[in-house]
């Protein structure tokens, strides 16, 4: 396991590094801030697998460094899409963002949380990669595996989008994704937490 993982890290090498420098000059290069933010999940997977980018996450480990990346991107005339006490998101001049509200003490707590691991990875605004173990070998495998439960109705209906992107769920993925839905309280909010976009659409609350 461990021969695989580090032939997975030397094959990948170079696309770590492409994908450093495309963030760094879409956005670490213009946004400065002195304490450390980062972008993590669905986008570096999209780029490393060569699918469209249809947001970008950033994260924070305090709100003000929120509120100074928010202050840029709204002087750079982005549009508001959607806001609430999780994350803001923003149309900007360069595709879409989202704002995570929920701040995290550094990159590797924040993708500690994220449910499949081929969402498990982020950059730094000091060019630092990281990422789950099997991130590589589960990308390229297309392979939906387990990284973390926090929101099962969520990773259920994130499913349909991953089959759509070519990605698919072993019978023991989906063995753990049915345990989690039979424990919820259907009728508790905060183990079900349903949100609405502007035009009234229903969403689950996520981050990717």
């Amino acid at each position: 396991r461990k021969n695989m993982i580090e032939s997975a890290y030397e094959k990948s090498a170079q696309q770590i590094k492409n994908c450093i420098d495309f963030f760094d000059r879409k956005f670490f290069n213009k946004i400065r801030l002195t304490s450390d933010y980062w972008i993590a999940g669905g986008c570096i997977r999209d780029y490393m697998s060569r699918s469209s980018i249809s947001d970008v996450d950033f994260f924070f480990t305090k709100e003000s460094d929120f509120e100074h990346v928010k202050s840029f991107f709204l002087a750079d005339n982005a549009k508001v899409l959607f806001e609430n006490e999780n994350a803001l998101k923003l149309e900007t001049m360069t595709g879409k963002v989202d704002l995570v509200k929920r701040f995290y003490e550094n990159p590797k707590e924040s993708i500690s949380s994220f449910d499949f691991t081929v969402c498990c990875a982020a950059i730094d605004n000091n060019k630092t990669f990281y990422c789950h173990d099997d991130f590589f070998i589960d990308l390229a495998a297309k392979s939906l595996q387990i990284n973390k439960l926090l929101f099962p109705l969520s990773t259920l209906q994130r499913l349909q989008k991953y089959n759509k992107k070519g990605f698919s769920a072993c019978n023991g993925t989906l063995l753990t994704i049915a345990k989690a839905l039979s424990t919820l309280d259907l009728t508790d909010k905060n183990q079900n937490v349903l949100e609405f976009y502007p035009d009234g659409s229903l969403r689950f609350v996520r981050i990717d």
